[in-house]
């Protein structure tokens, strides 16, 4: 078997889905912004419903999108619900990471909705793995 199902599923196109992380241990988001800069705004759910705000640290990396250097964007130490990726020349994408034990209890899926561009979700660290075919939906 190789990554796909062993480690990792991928949401491809996952601004606004509820991505479980019933059966992993975080999810990795990679967003490239519009020309003008993206706000990413977080929420968890259970099982798809019952949105409440999610508070994260700010950790993320920003690069080019195109294979290059990322550079690390410190977290501030508080925590938000909106992460703002600014536009700037060579740093267009953005990564950062929720891990499942950042979720309320109870809650079991984040929401990351990208107020424009692209947003890709990688759902890794799988804690049942299996034949791609028999991978259960990651997103709704």
């Amino acid at each position: 078997m190789k990554g796909l199902g062993r480690l990792f599923n991928v949401v491809a196109v996952a601004s606004g889905l509820s991505v479980s992380l019933k059966n992993a241990a975080g999810v990795t988001f990679v967003g490239k912004q519009d020309t003008t800069g993206t706000v990413y705004t977080f929420t968890q759910t259970i099982a798809g419903a019952g949105s409440v705000t999610l508070l994260l640290d700010p950790d993320s990396y920003v690069g080019g999108g195109i294979g290059g250097v990322w550079t690390h964007v410190a977290a501030t130490g508080t925590k938000i619900a909106t992460l703002t990726k600014s536009a700037g020349a060579g740093s267009n994408c953005i990564c950062f990471y929720v891990g499942a034990d950042e979720l309320t209890d109870g809650y079991d899926s984040v929401v990351c909705t990208a107020g424009g561009g692209t947003l890709v979700a990688i759902v890794h660290d799988l804690l049942i793995q299996r034949d791609p075919a028999n991978l259960p939906v990651s997103a709704v």
